[in-house]
């Protein structure tokens, strides 16, 4: 059964690191700058604006009542396992195949790029600013028309992951974490940190992220290592801000831990399973998190486990919960769920293909997900006569 532990006043049940300042490496080498023509314009782009202040793992407004109506707004040949994103005006969406596009709001698309590379990751910083990473550790920064600004290559054989803050810079996280200014110039690098793949996360003013090797690790904006935990098991899903200022991430040996911003344990809670997927935070404050390949977990903010939900299949994309508490859950099984707050299942459909993306909101409040089948689909309230 799932438990709820916290370490006794005055101490801490696993070791804690605090390090002043840690050995950061300068930049060497620049970026490969590159303005070319390989983005082709396409007719019949239509703005987007982007909906700011909603976390990830959240949607603005309520998931339908029903199960919605499927229509495909996009099709490739290779399965999408990237969620979208909103870059100024356009929807971007990537294929696991190399294939990115910029979409306008009806689906039209406004340019289109073929990186030639596995992708693995999209990040944007709302305002025009998108980068991509690939399985080959490399980093690609685009502009709103679909334009190359700059790319990287950070060496890794792993893959690569990043975030992109307001101010332009990026922290990408291959074989170690890497800083790089608005022109992708590298400001200072973290080497090999314990076999990294998840993450990383901006949480406050720190950066943090999760080792192979059982670390939860947060440096600062100027590259310094601010604290390092022993979680226990390796990290293989992204932390995420918890409800309380603390930072919730998960293990391989299913412990969902809570960690303050000094590094301090604060509580776990033992699920049953590998957590594959960073947790969600509802607007009360509530946890979802899915563990141990079917099952949902539903915990209140002190960590203890208010209820369960078995699906029919895998489950490894990141819960999705809306303005009411309901949570959209996307599962290998090919279907879609919306859970209630109860642990009710209100709805099931079938999406014809296996899901490895949470799904994402539209500014317009339209909701999307992608599919193992190569299908973004725009999911809408079925109209009822």
């Amino acid at each position: 059964m799932p438990k709820t532990t916290m370490p006794p006043p005055g101490t801490l049940a696993l070791s804690v690191t605090l390090l002043a300042c840690a050995g950061t490496t300068a930049a060497p080498a620049g970026p490969t700058s590159a303005h070319s023509s390989d983005a082709r314009p396409l007719p019949g782009p239509t703005a987007v604006a982007y909906t700011r202040g909603v976390p990830a793992g959240r949607l603005p407004g309520r998931a339908p009542d029903s199960a919605p109506e499927l229509s495909a707004l996009w099709s490739t040949e290779t399965a999408i396992r990237v969620p979208p994103v909103w870059s100024g005006r356009r929807m971007v969406v990537a294929s696991s195949g190399g294939a990115v596009m910029g979409l306008a709001a009806d689906g039209s698309a406004a340019w289109e790029l073929d990186l030639g590379q596995h992708v693995v990751g999209l990040a944007s910083d709302g305002a025009g600013g998108l980068l991509v990473t690939t399985r080959q550790g490399e980093v690609v920064a685009l502009g709103d028309d679909g334009r190359r600004r700059w790319s990287r290559s950070l060496g890794a054989t792993s893959g690569a992951s990043a975030v992109l803050t307001a101010d332009g810079r990026a922290y990408a996280l291959a074989d170690g974490l890497h800083a790089l200014d608005a022109q992708g110039q590298l400001l200072w690098q973290l080497p090999r940190v314990g076999g990294s793949r998840a993450g990383p996360a901006v949480i406050g003013e720190l950066i943090v992220f999760g080792t192979q090797h059982g670390e939860l690790v947060a440096v600062d904006r100027d590259g310094a290592v601010r604290w390092t935990l022993h979680v226990g098991a390796a990290v293989d899903s992204p932390p995420c801000a918890g409800p309380d200022g603390d930072i919730l991430v998960g293990t391989d040996l299913g412990q969902l831990r809570s960690v303050s911003a000094s590094g301090e344990l604060r509580w776990t809670t033992e699920l049953e399973g590998r957590i594959s997927a960073a947790p969600s935070v509802g607007p009360d404050g509530r946890i979802a998190v899915v563990g141990g390949d079917h099952t949902l977990y539903y915990l209140d903010r002190s960590g203890k486990l208010l209820w369960r939900f078995v699906a029919g299949g895998a489950l490894v994309a990141q819960p999705t919960i809306d303005a009411a508490g309901a949570i959209l859950l996307a599962g290998r099984d090919n279907n879609l769920y919306l859970i209630e707050d109860s642990g009710a299942a209100r709805w099931r459909t079938n999406v014809g293909h296996p899901i490895a993306t949470p799904v994402v909101a539209a500014p317009d409040g339209t909701l999307h997900i992608g599919t193992d089948g190569g299908r973004l689909l725009s999911l809408r309230k079925r109209n009822i006569k």
